[in-house]
């Protein structure tokens, strides 16, 4: 880990992981979190989401946030412009590449589905299964926002409206889970990772948080040396260490605080807005820049 006081470099981009990281487990943002995120956004500082999540997704806290324009979902696959209503940068899964994954899925009976267009798709039963699990639980207006039922999702996968962003499968069995993951990388040149405990994920083998937060940089004429990056899981590792200030939440695995910079707080405690206020040096409850 560096010293904060001898690696205080000049920032102008911030890249922030949503689940595990900026949200809390009830999935809210926090008062304290968003005003920290307002200031520095008017001192010209861009707040960029950057999720697995589709931009359907994104929550309503996080799309008002004053001075919003890019964000970054699906794991890097798609770049948005929010104020221009258009896509910067995309990376399309081919049908014939997911096809074959997604019959695997079924023959295992899986839970599985897609991204398209900022939407998650799943055959219709997954699609209920999924709102009656998720129902009392923090995440039910993400699922409701963001998924969709298809009546025969193959057929849906093989003719994408717009381009599949993301494959994504569940399971509680780890052996199974793995067994997936290590098939995809042997057939394909997806890039594949763990979201959470029990999901295997899989982008186009460019997609990457790190290198889109990357090229938004460059778009923005911002180096990576002026971009900060926080989050909490190996979806993040990339931003982490392309980042020039890369911070792993206190709730994060080992591994991934061993990618970053510096380790702040857990979710549960504002560590983002914890971090971001010793950064820019509070005073009297006002960020120095």
């Amino acid at each position: 880990m560096q010293s904060m006081e001898s690696e205080r470099k000049p920032i102008r981009l911030i890249g922030l992981d949503l689940d595990g990281t900026l949200l809390t487990s009830a999935k809210e943002l926090t008062e304290r979190t968003r005003a920290v995120l307002e200031e520095l956004s008017e001192r010209g500082i861009e707040i960029v989401p950057v999720t697995g999540r589709p931009l359907s997704g994104l929550p309503p806290e996080v799309r008002s946030l004053p001075g919003l324009r890019y964000a970054i979902t699906s794991n890097g696959a798609v770049t948005y412009d929010l104020r221009d209503n258009r896509v910067l940068r995309s990376f399309y899964i081919r049908p014939e590449t997911a096809l074959p994954l997604l019959k695997t899925a079924l023959e295992r009976k899986l839970v599985y589905g897609i991204f398209d267009g900022g939407y998650g798709y799943s055959d219709r039963e997954t699609y209920e299964r999924m709102v009656s699990f998720f129902q009392g639980r923090a995440a039910l207006p993400y699922v409701l926002a963001s998924r969709r039922p298809s009546d025969d999702i193959l057929a849906f996968c093989e003719h994408p409206p717009i381009g599949i962003e993301n494959i994504w499968i569940v399971t509680k069995d780890r052996e199974a889970r793995d067994a997936l993951a290590d098939h995809i990388r042997n057939t394909t040149k997806l890039h594949v990772m763990r979201t959470a405990e029990r999901d295997v994920e899989a982008v186009h083998g460019s997609a990457d948080k790190g290198m889109a937060l990357e090229h938004l940089g460059m778009h923005l004429g911002i180096s990576s040396e002026a971009i900060m990056a926080f989050g909490d899981n190996d979806n993040d590792k990339g931003m982490l260490k392309r980042a020039g200030i890369g911070v792993a939440m206190g709730n994060a695995p080992e591994r991934i605080k061993g990618a970053a910079d510096f380790v702040t707080g857990d979710n549960e405690s504002e560590g983002v807005a914890r971090f971001l206020e010793k950064y820019f040096n509070e005073r009297d409850g006002v960020l120095w820049l």
